[in-house]
């Protein structure tokens, strides 16, 4: 069993890590067609947009899962938008998955569910020529957008824009976007997600040519960094489980998260 985390059990620090990726997600339904449904035993999102909608911490009895399931993933169907149903440490019952393969999902991809106490993160180092900073204007919201198409197929670049726009995910509260420029060009971005004492790290990517500078570290630990300064206590991270950052970072494993997709055969669900 990993250790506690700011006086936290581990039990406590892996419905922080659920908990926070449900808060990040949810401000992705904010545009003006996005749908949230936060109801006692399931939260989904439909972001109006064929991209990043999902459903979360779905915990059903176990006499009307089928159903249950049967009935999400027929509003998305009719919205005819890709979803990525999320089975996390607290879903259940345990055929869930079953289900949703009677449904038309399939197995996508694991994330593991990671976490840190803020005290143990490591201290600032900023390599090179770079220079991280806080996005506060509508032209670096649409730069921080746009640095990274991997969540978005075809000409979806329309859609990305209004979801991150100011109006929606870009003007959460609890959501603070963090981008990093060398000589002037945007090459890495992320965003942390701020409630309570818990700070999630979302959406870290550095352009393809500065994979390996380190950029991606530094924005992380500002990011933190920040939040810890704000009064946060934990850091938490879901990543796949190739990903090296939040070992980097010192994040220990805490949980698991399997992302079933519909349709079937989906791009890679992107970690938000």
């Amino acid at each position: 069993m990993p250790d506690p985390i700011a006086n936290c059990s581990p039990e406590a620090v892996i419905d922080a890590i659920e908990g926070n990726l449900i808060d990040a997600s949810v401000a992705l339904g904010r545009t003006e067609d996005g749908v949230v449904f936060r109801g006692s035993d399931v939260t989904w999102v439909y972001t109006g947009y064929p991209a990043l909608s999902r459903v979360m911490r779905a915990r059903f009895a176990t006499e009307e899962a089928e159903d249950r399931v049967a009935e999400i993933a027929e509003c998305f169907r009719q919205w005819n938008a890709p979803v990525a149903w999320v089975i996390g440490p607290s879903s259940f019952p345990p055929e869930l998955g079953d289900h949703l393969r009677e449904s038309g999902f399939a197995t996508s991809e694991i994330w593991l569910g990671m976490a840190i106490d803020l005290i143990d993160l490591p201290k600032p180092s900023i390599p090179g020529s770079l220079r991280i900073e806080l996005v506060t204007e509508k032209e670096q919201l649409q730069a921080w957008t746009t640095l990274s198409t991997e969540m978005w197929t075809g000409n979806a670049t329309e859609g990305a824009l209004s979801i991150f726009s100011p109006e929606n995910a870009g003007g959460d509260p609890r959501c603070r976007y963090y981008i990093g420029y060398v000589n002037g060009k945007a090459v890495v971005r992320g965003m942390a997600c701020v409630r309570g004492e818990t700070a999630g790290l979302y959406w870290i990517n550095a352009k393809p040519e500065f994979a390996e500078e380190g950029y991606d570290v530094a924005l992380a630990i500002r990011a933190l960094s920040d939040a810890r300064d704000s009064g946060a206590r934990m850091g938490v991270m879901p990543v796949r489980s190739h990903s090296t950052l939040a070992q980097r970072l010192g994040f220990k494993p805490y949980c698991q998260f399997n992302i079933y997709a519909w349709p079937a055969s989906p791009p890679k669900v992107p970690v938000c």
